[in-house]
C-alpha cells in the first residue's frame, strides 16, 4: 500500500494501456526473493536490488540476460556508467535498474544554526563539531545500534573513508581477513566516538526509527524519544518514515573524508526488475521491463509519489525539475562517488551479516570503564569469514 503502490499501479496501467494483449498482475513479495527465483514458475518479472542475493542468483544461473532489453531501450546511453557496471556480469546485464538511494549524516539544521554550525568535509571537522555540541549540554550522535542494517553503516563508511574502496570491496567479497589490522582501525575509530561521549546512553537499544526521531524538536508536546541527539548516519527510507513537518527539521551531509588520499566510496541501494531464467513468459516480460526503463515509466513513479519521494531515478531522460533539494543533494552525494556499495548487510552472506550485528551490539554496550576487546570482535568477523567460505558462500571465490 501507500503511495509508492499506487504510482506502480499507475506505471503498469499506462503499460497496458499501449500493450493490450499483455496482462499485468502486480504481487507483493512475501517470502524471501530466492524461494521465488528457485521455484519451478517463478514470476515472470521481480523487483530486486544490488547486493548479495542479486550477485548470488547471477552466479547460480537464475537470472535472464537483458542485453536485449538493454540494446533495445538504449539504456547504454540513459544509464550513467556506475549503475551499467553495478549490473553488468561477464559482459552481459541481468537487471534493468529503475532507481537507487543515497546514505548520509542527517542533522537537525536548527541545532546547527544556534551553535553557527556548518556541514564539515573532513573528520576533524567532524569532531570539532562533536565537541561544540557535547560542551553545549547536547548529545551529538544517535548510533542504532539494535538496527543492524542502520547501525553497521558507520562500519561500511569509516573502512571506505580509511582503507578505500579496493580494501572494502575485498572484505565484502572475503577475499581479505577481518583480523588485519586495517579492520582495527576501524573499529577502534567507531568505538572511539561512544568512548569520547558522544553518543546517546544505551545505542544497543536504539532502534532504527528513534535514530532519526532523536534528531527531531517538534515534537516537545509528545517526544517521540527520551533521548535527542542532532546527527545520525541514516538513508532516506528510514527518514521518510518520519511526518513531512519533522522530517523537513532534517539536513544530511555526505559522510565526512577521513583520508584525503583515498577515492571516494558511497553506499547506495540499487533497485530495478530482473526477470527468472524460468520465466513462463519471457518476450511479454521482456517488454514490461524495457517499458519500466524509460523516462516516461520512472516521472510517472515520481509524480506520483510526490513529496514522499526517496529514491532517485536512474534514467538520463527524466525531467529533473521533478526532484525536491533533497533528492538532488542525495543525487549529489552519490554521482560524486568512484565507486558505489551496497550497505554491508545487504553485500555480505547472511552468517557474515549476523556477526556484523553481534559486533554492532558490542560495541554500543561497551563503556568507558568496560570497553570492548577489538581483536576478539575481529575474531568473531573472522570465524564467520572462515564458515561463510567453507560454505561456499561467497560468490566470487
Amino acid at each position: 500500500g501507500g503511495p509508492q503502490a499506487d504510482a506502480e499501479e499507475a506505471v503498469l496501467q499506462q503499460f497496458t494501456e499501449t500493450n493490450p494483449a499483455i496482462q499485468v498482475e502486480r504481487r507483493n513479495l512475501n517470502q524471501a526473493p530466492q524461494n521465488y527465483l528457485l521455484s519451478p514458475t517463478p514470476p515472470d518479472v521481480m523487483f530486486m536490488w544490488k547486493g548479495y542475493l542479486f550477485d548470488s542468483a547471477l552466479r547460480n544461473q537464475l537470472l535472464a540476460n537483458l542485453s536485449d532489453e538493454w540494446t533495445e531501450a538504449g539504456l547504454l546511453d540513459a544509464y550513467d556508467q556506475l549503475f551499467q557496471d553495478a549490473v553488468r556480469y561477464e559482459g552481459s546485464f541481468y537487471m534493468v535498474p529503475g532507481g537507487y538511494t543515497w546514505t548520509g549524516v542527517y542533522y537537525n539544521r536548527a541545532v546547527f544554526d544556534r551553535y553557527g554550525l556548518t556541514p564539515p568535509q573532513t573528520w576533524q571537522e567532524f569532531l570539532d563539531i562533536c565537541d561544540t555540541l557535547l560542551v553545549n549540554g547536547e548529545t551529538p550522535l544517535a548510533i542504532a545500534g539494535q538496527d543492524p542494517f542502520l547501525g553497521s553503516l558507520w562500519f561500511d563508511y569509516l573502512d571506505l573513508r580509511l582503507n578505500g574502496p579496493q580494501f572494502h570491496r575485498d572484505l565484502l567479497d572475503g577475499r581479505v581477513a577481518y583480523t588485519e589490522p586495517e579492520v582495527e582501525t576501524v573499529l577502534d575509530l567507531w568505538w572511539s566516538l561512544v568512548e569520547r561521549g558522544y553518543v546517546v546512553e544505551g545505542p544497543d537499544r536504539v532502534d532504527d526509527m528513534d535514530s532519526v526521531s532523536m534528531l527531531v524538536r517538534g515534537d516537545a508536546q509528545t517526544p517521540l524519544t527520551r533521548q535527542k541527539a542532532v546527527m545520525t548516519l541514516s538513508n532516506p527510507l528510514t527518514v521518510g518514515q518520519l511526518p513531512g513537518p519533522l522530517r523537513d527539521e532534517l539536513g544530511f551531509f555526505r559522510f565526512p573524508t577521513v583520508d584525503p588520499s583515498q577515492p571516494t566510496g558511497e553506499l547506495s541501494i540499487i533497485f530495478g526488475y530482473v526477470i527468472p531464467s524460468a520465466a513462463e513468459h519471457r518476450a511479454q516480460a521482456g517488454a514490461l521491463v524495457r517499458y519500466l526503463a524509460t523516462a516516461e515509466a520512472q516521472q510517472t513513479l515520481v509524480q506520483k509519489v510526490g513529496a514522499d519521494l526517496v529514491w532517485i531515478p536512474v534514467h538520463r531522460g527524466f525531467d529533473r525539475s521533478l526532484l525536491t533539494p533533497s533528492v538532488e543533494a542525495g543525487e549529489a552525494i552519490v554521482q560524486g562517488a568512484d565507486q558505489i556499495f551496497p550497505p554491508y548487510v545487504l553485500a555480505v552472506p547472511d552468517q557474515m551479516a549476523g556477526a556484523m550485528t553481534q559486533v554492532l551490539r558490542t560495541l554500543m554496550r561497551g563503556t568507558t570503564d568496560a570497553p570492548p576487546d577489538l581483536a576478539q570482535l575481529q575474531t568473531v568477523l573472522e570465524n564467520a569469514r572462515q564458515q561463510a567460505i567453507s560454505a561456499g558462500e561467497y560468490v566470487g571465490e
